[in-house]
C-alpha cells in the first residue's frame, strides 16, 4: 500500500471524526459527548464516562456483528471500518476524561447570584464543593437551580470564586429554564399559573418554596406497585 492511500484514509477518518464530533456533540451546551452523556443518563441513570463509554461500544458492536456477518463482501466495509476507528478514537478522550476527573481533586467554589426581572440585583449564595463539575453537566445545572433564589422572570448568574484551578463556571440562566432541574432529585411539584410563573415547589406534600400567589396544598397519591 503506497503512502498516499494511506494519507487519503487518514484524511478519511479526520472528516468521518469531524462529523461523529457534529453529531455526537453540543455547541449550545458546550459538551463534545452530549448525545453519549444523555443516552448514558436514560439508559444507566448515570452520564460519568464510564457510562459514556458503554453506549459507545454499544454502537461498535453494531458495525462489528455486520462485519463479522458480512466479511469483505459488506457494501459498507471500508465506512463501517472507518467508524470503528472514529469510535475509538472518541473512546480514547473519554478515557482521558476519566483519567483527568480521578486525579482533580480540586474543590468548586461558586457565587450564584440572584436578579430581579427588572436586572435589579435581589441576593447572591456562595457554594463551595469537595469536587469540581463542568458547567454543561446536569448536576451542575442543578446545583445552581437548589441554590438560586425565588425570583420568576429574573436572571441568575453564576461565577469562580477563589480556586484558580477550578474548570470554568461563568454562565448566565434564565430563572424558568432552571426551574426544571430544581429539586430534580427528588420526586417534587412545581405549580405554575397559565402564565408559566413558578408560584410554588412542593416535595413531600410540603411547599418548600412558594413564590406569589394562593396555593392549596397538594396531596400526591403514588403508586405503590
Amino acid at each position: 500500500m503506497i503512502k498516499s492511500e494511506i494519507s487519503q484514509i487518514l484524511n478519511d477518518i479526520e472528516n468521518m471524526f469531524t462529523t461523529k464530533n457534529d453529531q455526537y456533540g453540543s455547541k449550545q451546551e458546550q459538551d463534545e459527548f452530549y448525545n453519549f452523556r444523555q443516552q448514558a443518563l436514560r439508559t444507566f441513570g448515570n452520564d460519568d464516562p464510564e457510562s459514556m463509554y458503554k453506549i459507545l461500544k454499544i454502537l461498535v458492536d453494531k458495525h462489528l456483528v455486520t462485519l463479522n456477518k458480512n466479511g469483505l463482501d459488506d457494501s459498507n466495509f471500508e465506512e463501517r471500518c472507518i467508524d470503528v476507528i472514529v469510535y475509538h478514537i472518541i473512546a480514547i478522550f473519554m478515557h482521558r476524561l476519566k483519567n483527568e476527573k480521578a486525579k482533580d481533586n480540586t474543590k468548586m467554589k461558586i457565587r450564584i447570584t440572584s436578579y430581579k426581572p427588572s436586572g435589579k440585583y435581589y441576593t447572591e449564595e456562595i457554594v463551595e464543593k469537595d469536587e469540581d463539575m463542568y458547567l454543561f453537566e446536569d448536576r451542575f445545572k442543578r446545583l445552581v437551580a437548589n441554590n438560586m433564589y425565588t425570583c420568576p422572570g429574573g436572571f441568575v448568574t453564576v461565577e469562580d470564586v477563589d480556586y484558580p484551578s477550578q474548570s470554568f463556571h461563568g454562565a448566565l440562566y434564565k430563572y424558568e429554564d432552571l426551574i426544571e432541574f430544581k429539586n430534580k432529585e427528588y420526586d417534587a411539584i412545581v405549580i405554575t399559573d397559565k402564565n408559566d410563573v413558578v408560584l410554588a415547589i412542593i416535595d413531600d406534600e410540603k411547599i418548600v418554596e412558594q413564590s406569589g400567589g394562593q396555593v392549596d396544598l397538594i396531596k400526591e397519591t403514588k403508586n405503590d406497585d
